[in-house]
């Protein structure tokens, strides 16, 4: 069997940097894995780096675990984000400012331990303002299907213990204590 049947494909594709080698396929597959490693580990760099410096300017102190789990976060959202639609901004570095740093600034205006986030989307403001305060309860609330499915996810995949996610309607939302 010639390496090109092996994989499914009629003709192997062509490698620049493997051209007359009878595995080019497979070799040319693993330098795009190596290469999409290396991107993702600068993007995570990127940003952690811009949540360390954006975070202070809206009237956080981060630690280093909750700028990691934010960074996780985008990563999760980057992810569902292409196959969902679950927000316009493509840009995860984007992201930083326009869906973390926003949720986070409205920190200083909440009081009380429970806090309902109502039409949360994909989780935004929540599940930001939940990692940076642990000590509050959070609930999220939305009516649309795949958005709840990533926020479930998420917290799953993520371990908030502080976090609830309630699929229904405001209108029909009723509470067991009040917010």
């Amino acid at each position: 069997m010639t390496p090109s049947r092996q994989f499914g494909r009629s003709r192997p594709r062509a490698c620049r940097a493997n051209r007359g080698t009878p595995f080019r396929y497979t070799v040319c597959r693993f330098q795009r894995w190596v290469i999409g490693l290396d991107i993702v580990a600068t993007a995570q760099a990127d940003l952690e780096e811009r949540l360390t410096e954006g975070l202070p300017l809206v009237g956080a102190a981060p630690t280093d675990a909750q700028i990691a789990a934010l960074a996780r976060f985008l990563r999760l959202l980057d992810k569902w984000n292409k196959a969902f639609n679950l927000t316009a901004v493509r840009d995860p570095l984007e992201m930083v400012t326009r869906h973390v740093l926003d949720s986070v600034s409205a920190h200083s205006y909440l009081y009380g331990i429970s806090i309902l986030d109502v039409g949360t989307g994909a989780g935004l403001p929540g599940l930001p303002l939940a990692l940076m305060d642990p000590q509050r309860q959070f609930s999220l609330l939305d009516s649309g299907g795949k958005k709840v499915r990533f926020v479930r996810h998420a917290v799953g995949e993520m371990a908030i213990g502080n976090v609830s996610v309630v699929h229904e309607r405001v209108e029909d939302f009723a509470p067991a204590d009040p917010f």
